[in-house]
């Protein structure tokens, strides 16, 4: 963290580009295996992703790229310290900060199954793929 409001700052970070389930898989695994590092060193590992799907329209042939979700730090998002709280405002407040990072964590969870169950397919095994859980992963159906 910067300290002058600007937000935090991640020297060395690259983007790419990953088209494939097979890009995708080998991907997930690196960083996973990172952040499960670094989380074993008492710091903490974070996984940053930016999901986008490409919309083919099919009378113009016309492909779109719609950013359809940002994530960061998938492996745990923050939570709360309801210790830290006072009065009947802030645990309103720390209230629905748990509420909505229970709907993170499901949400992070149904998309780490449902790219599971397409790496799995795209390897060849027969697996049915649950779209169902989350509004994310029902867009992603669709794509």
């Amino acid at each position: 963290y910067t300290g002058d409001g600007a937000g935090g700052v991640m020297a060395g970070q690259k983007i790419r580009e990953i088209t494939t389930f097979k890009e995708l898989g080998h991907f997930l695994r690196r960083a996973f295996k990172i952040a499960d590092h670094r989380g074993r060193q008492q710091k903490r590992g974070h996984v940053i992703a930016t999901i986008y799907v490409y919309r083919t329209d099919e009378e113009f042939g016309k492909t779109t790229k719609l950013p359809m979700a940002h994530f960061v730090d998938l492996g745990s998002p923050t939570s709360i310290d309801l210790t830290k709280t006072e009065g009947p405002y802030s645990r309103e407040m720390a209230s629905a900060q748990t509420r909505r990072n229970a709907a993170i964590r499901k949400t992070i969870t149904a998309l780490g199954a449902v790219l599971r169950g397409c790496l799995l397919r795209d390897a060849g095994n027969a697996v049915t793929v649950s779209y169902r859980e989350s509004c994310l992963t029902k867009v992603l159906q669709k794509s």
